[in-house]
């Protein structure tokens, strides 16, 4: 039993006499300070248990100093999409779609090497809304795989996609009827050799019929699960 223990259960003890002293035929200033001595006891009970909590965080951290794991990678890059477009129209035109989509790695991270890259196209009516999650269709011509970016430096990539944009789809969305959602996501890592995080940027862009083209048809769209990034160890 440590020193806590027999403080709490001398302290006890001294209350019991009190209150069956104060309570039967005893001398009540007695009981009074026998009571006393117990809460005070209590006391010194309670601030000896947090000093020994306190001592014993502190002997841990003594023990375990802050370490960074060899696991996480303290330099990494920073993609992310930058813009998303038309490379050769200003407004969507019923015919081929070809979206052009700008890939950037940041000013303050290291070079990054591209793991893969999607672009998925969604047009989202009142019947059939955009899903809650996004349903990524797989593409072999957009991979993007190998590609090296440098701090700094943009990319501007090309997605053609697999069926054109009918003259009833074009009127549908000039009207507001449906909307054309632009999403995907990049996988990158550092390229470093010995880089065993990878990355992975989701993005989300809406066509806008009524933007001005000199600032942009495609908008940010709001949606956590569609732009996220998260990180994953390569084993």
């Amino acid at each position: 039993m440590n020193i806590v223990s027999w403080i709490v259960v001398v302290a006890t003890l001294a209350i019991g006499a009190a209150l069956t002293i104060w309570f039967g035929s005893g001398n009540k200033s007695v009981a009074l300070w026998i009571g006393v001595s117990g809460v005070v006891l209590g006391v010194l009970a309670v601030a000896v248990q947090i000093q020994q909590g306190i001592l014993l965080d502190a002997k841990t951290t003594e023990q375990t100093p802050a370490q960074t794991p060899a696991h996480i990678e303290t330099a990494r890059p920073y993609v992310s999409i930058a813009a998303v477009g038309f490379p050769t129209i200003s407004k969507l035109k019923a015919g081929p779609l070809r979206i052009n989509w700008v890939i950037k790695n940041g000013p303050t991270g290291t070079t990054a090497r591209i793991i893969e890259a999607n672009v998925t196209l969604h047009y989202a009516t009142e019947d059939a809304p955009l899903p809650d999650f996004p349903v990524y269709i797989p593409s072999t011509h957009h991979t993007l795989n190998g590609f090296i970016m440098t701090p700094s430096e943009t990319f501007p990539s090309e997605f053609v996609a697999t069926k054109p944009i009918s003259p009833v789809t074009l009127l549908m969305i000039n009207q507001g009827l449906m909307k054309l959602f632009v999403y995907g996501y990049v996988k990158y890592k550092s390229s470093a050799p010995d880089a065993s995080t990878r990355y992975t940027r989701g993005f989300i862009a809406v066509y806008n019929p009524d933007a001005d083209p000199r600032t942009g048809v495609f908008s940010y769209y709001e949606h956590p699960n569609y732009n996220y990034e998260n990180e994953e160890q390569q084993k």
